[in-house]
């Protein structure tokens, strides 16, 4: 197995140097340390300038010549060893620099590049650390410079190791500075093929960006710049004209993008277009052709780094319409939504250039916020108007532009569609309860549902008209525009469906949780039902694992609300009562309502025993629950009583009669 390379033997030991000890001719001549080299003793010959005495004391092992031409940097890194130590080595150290220098200055020459600034490095295997020089202007005295740094830095670390034990290497670093640009440009191209089939892949950014896909040519950044103007103003109208232009209409986009070129005085065929150079001139051609329609605009170029600040903007401080583009690898796309390059529910502030998350926060210490009427946005503050002033007597503000800045406009909410249903439920009331015989359960034996939408009850004529009956259904409402849950069935009321079962009650929740679009939030009403229909429905609902929130006080429900779930839709159920306080029977009359009013139902009838029977006559007085009636409503109970009586009556179809309306 190896044991490694032998150990390093040094040519000088730090005693001789310390002591100034004359370097011997023998085994140990070659070891010596950096104060021997860098000793002021001037008792023996000094180093004489020449190439033959150079050799003597100095080897070049190679050189290599390195050359940036972006930056104009020329590198020339070379390998020096030293083979023989004087009394005076400064003129050993000073003709390796000098030597350097002139070496990268007469290489950068060559490239065409005229240095005006260099640095330098001195590294070595036994040094700690390199000595560095930083980069300054070269000078007639530059040589001189370096070397009293050089000299500094070595003799602090002249007790950590030796510079001359080994071979040492000089890095000289030439600039000419004078010809760079003084601001970073941002300039843009077409696209590689490799760099637009991994944006094409991202997803993320597809969503928030305009991407420009220029193959033939290097125009994106006009692209861009049309582009997100179309977008921004709408002047294609709806978004799904924008979406057809910019995927499909490729050659009506490159018409647009010569047209603007052209009048915006632009060259064409240029390797490259600088933003700071062209977005001023689209600018103000801009702002010259859109003058009649009040546009004032201003860009903003935003860097691939999610940078609040951007990389850099052209307009003026009044402006109303914000043009953001996004530039990144030596391109340029446009951008839809500027908060949504920080990440979700991000929104953006053009005029503090920060990124904010709630309006809230950041309106109180926004730099467009009007102290006068409030508003934050483009534009503001408000402008002073020659002589206007206007003091608010409730406030006591004063205010002093025209009407638009302390009169707000009104903002029309978004609509949302949603879905009103209507039940009512007729119950058996012939059992008793086990333990309290003066009590009796209500058992619900039918249920009558009406269901219409926002949308439908914009026309007179939808929401009262069947659905299903007449072949017609709405995404909202569903296939029904009423529909009865009974435990007999009933031919002479219409409905669009009548579903038979034994508990109408379970059915009818199943119906309101399950069957309709949960995209929809159903709103379901039925009077007095806070302290009857919505009671039982609760009940129902609980016993199917769904707990509901509610609003209630003592025993009365105000709200029953389900909250939206993968399988059901939002539910909120209310009592009618709460916003109509009057009798069911008196709703006709109090607002005039062109449809029959309700008549009496016998609910004591409403017995298992009557199903599918017909009587011959009404049932007696006390099954309509004759004794409970106030006296006026017996007076008309009575009137109606005496012409009704003799009528037949089959309780599967008066069940359907009473409840449907």
């Amino acid at each position: 197995m190896s044991q490694g390379s032998p150990p390093k033997k040094p040519r000088f030991f730090i005693d001789q140097l310390l002591e100034n000890v004359p370097v011997q001719n023998n085994d140990n001549q070659h070891r010596f340390l950096i104060r021997n080299l860098l000793s002021n003793n001037d008792q023996d010959n000094s180093i004489q300038v020449g190439m033959g005495v150079n050799e003597k004391y100095i080897e070049k092992l190679g050189s290599i010549k390195t050359y940036c031409k972006r930056f104009k940097l020329m590198k020339v890194v070379s390998k020096f060893a030293i083979k023989a130590v004087t009394n005076n080595p400064e003129d050993i150290i000073r003709i390796i620099f000098n030597e350097c220098i002139n070496e990268a200055i007469c290489a950068a020459r060559e490239e065409g590049v005229e240095a005006d600034h260099l640095g330098a490095t001195i590294s070595s295997p036994l040094l700690d650390s390199d000595i560095w020089i930083p980069i300054r202007t070269i000078r007639e005295d530059t040589v001189e410079n370096i070397l009293q740094r050089f000299f500094l830095v070595s003799q602090s670390k002249a007790d950590r190791g030796s510079l001359m034990g080994e071979p040492f290497t000089v890095s000289v670093d030439t600039i000419d500075v004078s010809s760079l640009p003084k601001e970073k440009q941002i300039k843009g191209r077409a696209p590689s093929i490799a760099t637009s089939s991994l944006e094409s892949r991202n997803d993320n950014k597809e969503c928030w960006l305009i991407q420009i896909r220029n193959f033939s040519d290097n125009y994106c950044l006009f692209y861009a710049l049309e582009l997100t103007k179309k977008y921004v103003i709408k002047e294609l109208g709806h978004n799904r004209n924008f979406g057809r232009y910019h995927r499909d209409q490729l050659e009506k986009q490159q018409n647009d993008i010569l047209n603007l070129i052209k009048e915006a005085d632009i060259p064409l065929y240029e390797s490259s277009y600088d933003a700071k150079i062209y977005v001023p001139k689209v600018v103000d051609y801009w702002n010259k052709k859109y003058l009649r329609n009040g546009y004032r605009f201003k860009v903003f170029v935003f860097g691939d780094r999610c940078e609040n600040k951007p990389k850099y903007v052209y307009g003026s401080d009044n402006f109303n319409t914000a043009i953001p583009i996004y530039y990144s690898n030596e391109h340029f796309d446009g951008i839809r939504t500027v908060g949504a390059q920080f990440g979700p529910h991000w929104n953006y502030c053009y005029t503090c250039q920060k990124k904010y998350r709630r309006a809230s926060e950041h309106d109180r210490k926004c730099k467009s916020l009007c102290h006068l009427c409030g508003r934050v946005g483009l534009e503001r503050p408000c402008l002073i108007s020659n002589n206007f002033r206007k003091e608010c007597k409730d406030c006591g503000k004063l205010f002093w532009n025209k009407r638009g800045c302390f009169i707000s406009p009104l903002k029309e909410k978004k609509k949302t569609s949603y879905r009103l249903v209507t039940f009512d439920f007729e119950s058996t009331q012939h059992t008793t309860h086990p333990e309290q015989q003066t009590y009796r359960l209500h058992n619900v034996n039918f249920v009558a549902a009406t269901i219409t939408c926002t949308k439908c009850m914009e026309s007179e004529q939808q929401w009262k008209s069947f659905l299903k009956l007449k072949n017609k259904i709405c995404n909202i409402c569903g296939k029904n525009r009423n529909i009865a849950f009974s435990t007999r069935a009933f031919y002479q009321s219409k409905v669009d469906e009548q579903r038979i079962t034994n508990d109408p009650l379970r059915d009818f929740v199943n119906w309101i949780l399950f069957e309709l679009d949960r995209n929809y939030t159903t709103i379901a009403f039925s009077h007095f039902g806070g302290r009857y229909d919505m009671i039982m429905t609760f009940r129902e609902i609980f016993m199917k694992g769904i707990v509901p929130t509610m609003i209630r006080r003592g025993n009365k429900l105000y709200e029953l609300r389900v909250q939206k779930t993968h399988r059901c839709c939002e539910i909120i159920f209310r009592d009618s009562y709460n916003l109509c306080p009057v009798a069911l029977n008196q709703l006709v009359g109090a607002f005039d309502l062109q449809v029959q009013e309700k008549q009496f139902f016998p609910h004591l009838a409403n017995n298992p025993k009557n199903y599918d029977i017909t009587l011959p006559k009404l049932p007696p007085k006390e099954e309509y629950l004759y004794g409970s009636m106030l006296p006026d409503k017996q007076k008309a109970f009575d009137r109606w009583y005496i012409q009704e009586k003799d009528k037949p009556f089959c309780l599967n179809e008066a069940l359907a009669e009473y409840c449907l309306k």
